[in-house]
């Protein structure tokens, strides 16, 4: 056994040992809340899968995408903190700035793939929401112009900033992304509430029994539209106030809201679709119908009511 003894500052190894503590926090989070994302995946894959529409091909292609974006993130964050750990370990040994440690360049470039990789999600997933809005709003173009165009705004921010790893980026424009992404959620899900409430206003005009059936359809999607925005919306905003925390238990708290916000993207859509599609397979809307999509939950009601609805 060597009797080799090494000698480092105390100030600098709390630091570094603070900011490897927060890391393992974010990733064990992350794994935790992948766990679940995994569970309501085959909740979701298995009815859909079972019955194949030309129309569910490309949610079913989404729903793919989004699984492999959270695993790669996912094993990507926990190589990241094996990579910090080994310069740990290296620090003890002779102290070496962590910029000029061959490890940096490694960690740099996983840490830049995840960023990546959430933007992209988060593209993918607000886009998920667009055409969840676009199909219950009879398609029309004009209604997701502006929160397509917000939908942009918030993605490419984040994108130049997962480029550059925040380096060069004010705090105010590293909130932009952050702040972007709450106010499309906000008006995504208030033009698709707005309608579901609406399609609900004529149903009762043209439905002699408006029955307690409907009245069921219609709240439980304007409960699960609710419910996944304002999840999402919580999400982003605890986000946009932890930004600024970089140090002791703020730091904690803000990598944990990070993990979170890593599988939170993928689970509030997956969520969404398991509640409609079993909604949809409890009878109470039936699975050959045209017009009957998981992305608008459930069968609202009537032909004739969605017909005069346009």
């Amino acid at each position: 056994m060597s009797d080799t003894n090494y000698t480092i500052d105390a100030v600098r190894f709390d630091f570094v040992c603070e900011q490897f503590f927060g890391l393992m926090i974010e990733t064990s989070a992350s794994f935790i809340l992948y766990g679940f994302y995994v569970h309501y995946f085959f909740s979701t894959i298995r009815p859909l899968s079972r019955r194949i529409t030309k129309a569910q091909i490309p949610l079913l292609i989404a729903i793919w995408v989004m699984l492999l974006l959270g695993t790669t993130h996912a094993v990507l964050g926990f190589t990241r903190d094996i990579l910090y750990f080994r310069y740990i370990q290296k620090l003890v040994r002779a102290y070496i700035p962590w910029s000029e440690d061959p490890l940096f360049r490694k960690y740099n470039i996983l840490a830049m793939t995840q960023n990546i990789l959430f933007a992209a999600n988060n593209l993918l997933t607000d886009t998920f929401l667009l055409y969840r809005c676009y199909l219950i709003w009879n398609c029309r173009v004009r209604v997701i112009l502006i929160p397509g165009m917000l939908m942009i705004a918030a993605f490419v921010p984040g994108l130049l900033q997962s480029l550059v790893l925040n380096y060069h980026f004010s705090l105010l424009e590293s909130l932009s992304t952050f702040l972007m992404a709450t106010v499309t959620n906000v008006l995504l899900t208030g033009l698709i509430a707005g309608r579901v409430w609406w399609m609900k206003h004529e149903v009762s005009h043209y439905t002699e029994t408006y029955d307690s059936v409907f009245r069921t359809r219609y709240g439980t999607a304007m409960k699960i539209i609710l419910e996944s925005g304002a999840l999402y919306c919580v999400t982003s905003i605890l986000l946009t106030v932890t930004t600024p925390l970089t140090t002791g238990g703020g730091w904690y708290f803000h990598s944990i809201l990070f993990a979170l916000g890593w599988q939170i993207v993928n689970i509030i859509p997956t969520v969404a679709l398991v509640r409609g599609t079993q909604h949809s397979e409890d009878g109470e809307s039936s699975p050959g119908e045209e017009g009957d999509h998981p992305l608008v939950f459930v069968n609202l009601g009537p032909r004739s009511a969605n017909a005069n609805s346009t």
